[in-house]
């Protein structure tokens, strides 16, 4: 959601599927959620081409082998190309910090399309 030209809102849920490649643990198969949100901010939000940055936090859950609940925080930044005033392309990169105890670092790289859906346009 825009909230303004340069500052804008999202919010993400993830699943992704896991399965274990090893062959100390070959059937090990499990699940990761998430969700977040970021504030970003728009460089050119008047323009077809659109870098951004990005911080936010969130959640993550994994249950493989073990469970894990962790609190999130994630920083990064992207490109939205806009192909017309509510369809776009979009590309991120993330680097995520999840807490528990002690924190793991992790870096996501995402492609898709946005679709405007309401807010300042």
């Amino acid at each position: 959601y825009n909230l303004t030209p340069p500052w804008g809102v999202e919010g993400q849920f993830t699943y992704v599927p896991l399965r274990s490649t090893s062959r100390i643990v070959p059937s090990a198969r499990g699940d990761q959620y998430g969700a977040r949100a970021d504030i970003l901010y728009h460089f050119m939000p008047e323009g077809k081409l659109n870098p951004f940055l990005a911080l936010g936090g969130g959640w993550s859950r994994i249950d493989y082998i073990m469970k894990n609940d962790d609190a999130t925080l994630d920083y990064g930044g992207g490109l939205k190309y806009s192909l017309n005033k509510w369809l776009g392309l979009r590309a991120d990169v993330r680097h995520i910090f999840s807490f528990h105890g002690s924190y793991w670092s992790n870096f996501e790289y995402t492609a898709g399309l946005v679709f405007q859906l309401g807010g300042y346009k």
